[in-house]
């Protein structure tokens, strides 16, 4: 009788220790599952807030000044350089200014263009257009989506020239191309004006300076 009484005695220690043990496994397993969720949630919503989220054309911002940047490898393939467009002046968007400019890592700046909101229409409007018109409000927020995708991904090439590509004297400095095409690290970008003024630009290490080395339809 005795030793059964400290038989179930015994079992009774065990059984306490095995609950104890896995209780708190399980509450420090709840703890890091928990710490590990938020560790992998955290960068995804960074990620997310950083990328810009594409609507319809209707919900294009057009009550407010634009400006959009990016920092993207350049000048150099190690160090960012900052992207800009911004509206200078809100009005109507068409016949604003907008000021593209590239500042590059150490502040000194290598590119700047300004041209009108009206020269970020180009054909791809007449997919929005009903019935074939063109209304002020559509333009604007044709102009306002232009100006929201302006450095996609797309536009930038890597690298500038391939080497495949061989010089069109029609669209190109021989110089400026030359210049390009030797540097095989040259990042190029890409933005088009109107209907029919593609830009190419680099970074040209001789002139210190974004320079276009491309200019076609």
């Amino acid at each position: 009788m005795k030793n059964n009484l400290i038989s179930h005695f015994l079992v009774g220690i065990y059984l306490c220790f095995i609950c104890t043990i896995g209780c708190t496994d399980t509450t420090t397993k709840n703890k890091t599952d928990k710490k590990t969720n938020q560790a992998t949630k955290s960068p995804t919503s960074q990620v997310i807030s950083n990328k810009k989220t594409m609507g319809s054309l209707a919900d294009m911002p057009i009550k407010k000044s634009l400006i959009v940047s990016e920092m993207r490898n350049f000048s150099d393939t190690k160090r960012l350089d900052k992207f800009t467009l911004k509206q200078a002046a809100y009005t109507n968007f068409v016949d604003d200014d907008f000021i593209f400019s590239i500042i590059s890592h150490n502040g000194k700046e290598l590119y700047k263009a300004t041209f009108k909101g009206a020269d970020l229409i180009d054909f791809g409007i007449n997919d929005y257009a009903e019935n074939g018109q063109v209304s002020i409000e559509l333009k604007q927020k044709y102009i306002a989506k232009r100006v929201l995708t302006f450095f996609e991904d797309k536009n930038f090439m890597n690298p500038a020239i391939k080497p495949e590509e061989t010089l069109e004297p029609s669209y190109s400095d021989e110089k400026i191309w030359k210049d390009i095409k030797a540097n095989k690290n040259a990042i190029g970008f890409y933005y088009l004006l109107g209907a029919s003024d593609g830009r190419s630009i680099a970074y040209s290490k001789s002139k210190q300076k974004a320079v276009v080395y491309f200019n076609c339809c």
